[in-house]
């Protein structure tokens, strides 16, 4: 639901050309797609939800910070592929966290810990070059927590070489876009303003936030 204010904050950058994708990844990856004229809007897959898990799990730690793990593993090819595989098979405009991260945790088991950091770290990147790829974005913009991830951030980097940028390089505070976006749709809620968009969550036609009650 939060295209509307990527398109909002990113429709007249100057910094660089269209069409521009913002990729957020959150427990699950997103895309914003601006091309200038409209905005689109869909999952993409697992984001940190499985690598968080491991990073709980088997190293009790809350999160892989920076991927620092991730970069001292080894990715296994064969798990990551048959994960994209098996993933490509679900429903790709929304996904359900839970489903992702107990599919990826099952495929990557098996593996030692820091292998299977590095394999979801390959997993999450090559995801957002599949689904975003057709779209031929001018600049790729990383928000959320994975974007301080340098495991994914340099399978990235491998493609899309210095077009790989992050929220800061907007002057945007990365970790506070979420609830910013939050505000915004509260206020276009409140005034009666669509956020759901056949392009983004697949509504027949678009819809405002609902109904304001007052309780008091």
């Amino acid at each position: 639901i939060v295209p509307i204010f990527h398109n909002a904050v990113f429709k007249n950058t100057k910094k660089s050309g269209f069409p521009l994708a913002l990729v957020n990844i959150g427990g699950v990856s997103n895309v914003t797609i601006i091309d200038g004229y409209n905005f689109y809007g869909f999952d993409i897959g697992p984001g940190n939800g499985p690598s968080d898990r491991i990073s709980n799990e088997r190293f009790n730690k809350k999160m892989d910070r920076g991927g620092k793990l991730a970069l001292k593993g080894t990715i296994k090819k064969s798990v990551a592929l048959d994960i994209i595989k098996t993933i490509k098979k679900i429903s790709n405009k929304s996904y359900d966290r839970k489903e992702l991260d107990v599919l990826c945790l099952k495929k990557t088991n098996k593996l030692k810990p820091e292998n299977s950091l590095a394999t979801m770290a390959f997993v999450v990147s090559e995801l957002i070059k599949l689904k975003i790829k057709k779209f031929h974005p001018k600049k790729v913009i990383l928000l959320g927590g994975g974007r301080k991830n340098l495991a994914i951030r340099s399978n990235l980097e491998s493609t899309f070489k210095e077009d790989i940028l992050a929220a800061e390089d907007y002057n945007i505070n990365g970790d506070s876009v979420e609830s910013q976006a939050i505000a915004y749709l509260a206020v276009r809620s409140l005034l009666g303003l669509e956020y759901t968009f056949r392009q983004t969550t697949n509504v027949i036609s678009s819809l405002s936030g609902g109904v304001l009650h007052n309780y008091n």
